[in-house]
């Protein structure tokens, strides 16, 4: 019973009434201490055997889920799980690693949970949306249910229940990207605000469907120029405005879901966080007293004030698994400052999750070095390697491979990684007298021409 609930305590008390009564029936002393050290493992963890045949069986079932009807069960999970943003990411990145595209909301595919379009794509649940409660979305998903897909925000809020569907929802599903299919708009104009009047076009759009809605409801429609009694039943019109940045788009998306779904900020640094760091910021307190490089964006950064009178800071940063937080003292963080107090910035950080100077009890990352993220390509790679199948190499890959290797001359040396599958063979070749720049216009090129490559 001990060993079911974990209770050590009433186990270790029974460790002695075992050997006591097992040596008086002449049962050798030294295989007993080894069968109760067998025992104290086995109870950490243990079981009935009828509980671990229901695990098996639930796992070949979800088994079978996944590997047939991947994106009906990966929306399964994350719709199960929307509630917690650690598990959400997790999935999310699975999903990337399963070659399952998320999308963020759409007025016209998202449901209350998240759901499979017909292209095999997730697409995110509304309801997971801050501020857009499952009765604003029960309203939109039922009316387009009944009467088509909306062709427009006017659309949506001369049809929609506004009582539901409320400005705060309508603003929180324009940071998310709902109406990013209504192409006459990029997500800005829906938030710049008028210059004559001070409201921006979803305000206006909330009172034209107020106005329209209200003018069906007394059944009073005037026969001329759609007015009546003063008001105005004509459709608004929004003005142009400077896009969002993409750094910007995100952060508006994370602000309404708690992840990035269009993206990622570290997006273009994939390749250099892949060959350039040891470890995700998961794994930070799993590696303990070896040198360690993770990578990340900063988030937040306080500065304080400690009680000798010097200045420290506690900074936040995020990668594709998670978030952690960081401290900067005395020399470190006169040394690092810059780095950290800019917002947005993307760092690679070396150092050391270590005891703590005073409290050998407690666990610290030390940092030892951080460099902007945008520097590690030029100041670590030596070279650049494409790694080419020999069954797949041919004239006309040869000669598009040199056009685009010609348009991105410079120092970064070039090496050939010819791989035979058939007889396991891999065959490394110098490109003595062509070297490349190292840029994103070029690994995209060789991402279009489906070549494999490695830094080094």
């Amino acid at each position: 019973k001990a060993m079911g609930k974990k209770d050590k305590k009433t186990l270790d008390k029974m460790k002695s009434k075992f050997i006591e009564g097992a040596t008086a029936k002449n049962m050798d002393a030294k295989k007993l201490e080894k069968i109760w050290t067998d025992w104290e493992a086995f109870a950490q963890y243990a079981f009935n055997k009828s509980h671990s045949t229901c695990y098996a069986f639930v796992a070949f079932q979800t088994a079978y889920l996944k590997a047939n009807y991947p994106g009906e069960y990966m929306s399964s999970l994350l719709t199960n799980n929307q509630g917690n943003i650690d598990k959400i990411t997790f999935f999310m990145e699975e999903c990337r690693r399963m070659g399952i595209p998320v999308k963020g909301p759409d007025l016209n595919e998202s449901d209350v949970m998240f759901t499979v379009n017909q292209k095999g794509e997730i697409r995110y649940a509304m309801s997971a949306v801050k501020g857009v409660g499952e009765a604003a979305v029960e309203a939109i998903v039922a009316e387009r249910k009944a009467n088509g897909p909306y062709k427009s925000i006017y659309d949506l809020t001369r049809r929609a229940n506004l009582r539901a569907v409320n400005k705060k929802a309508l603003e929180a599903l324009g940071y998310a990207g709902a109406y990013d299919s209504f192409t006459n708009y990029h997500r800005a104009q829906y938030f710049m605000p008028d210059k004559k009047d001070g409201m921006n076009l979803l305000e206006k759009a909330v009172r034209y469907g107020s106005n329209v809605q209200g003018s069906a409801g007394s059944q009073q429609n005037s026969l001329f120029g759609g007015m009546q009694g003063g008001v105005d039943l004509t459709e608004p019109t929004a003005f142009g405005s400077d896009e969002w940045s993409l750094l910007e788009k995100l952060k508006k998306e994370k602000e309404v879901t708690g992840i990035y779904i269009s993206g990622h900020p570290l997006d273009d640094y994939r390749l250099e966080i892949k060959t350039f760091t040891t470890g995700s910021l998961a794994d930070i307190d799993k590696v303990k007293n070896r040198e360690m490089k993770v990578a990340g964006i900063v988030t937040t950064t306080e500065t304080k004030i400690a009680k000798n009178g010097n200045q420290y800071c506690r900074f936040t940063i995020e990668d594709f698994t998670g978030t952690y937080n960081f401290s900067l003292f005395g020399k470190d963080y006169m040394q690092f400052k810059t780095y950290v107090e800019t917002p947005n910035a993307m760092l690679h950080i070396s150092g050391r999750y270590a005891q703590r100077w005073n409290n050998e009890n407690e666990f610290e990352f030390k940092i030892s070095k951080i460099d902007l993220l945008s520097d590690v390509r030029t100041k670590l790679t030596k070279s650049l390697t494409l790694e080419l199948s020999s069954l797949e190499v041919t004239d006309k890959l040869i000669e598009e491979l040199d056009t685009t290797l010609s348009k991105f001359p410079g120092k970064t040396k070039l090496r050939f990684k010819f791989i035979d599958a058939e007889e396991n063979i891999a065959v490394g070749v110098n490109a003595t007298q062509r070297s490349i720049e190292l840029n994103n216009d070029l690994l995209k090129e060789l991402d279009q021409l489906r070549i494999g490559y490695n830094l080094n």
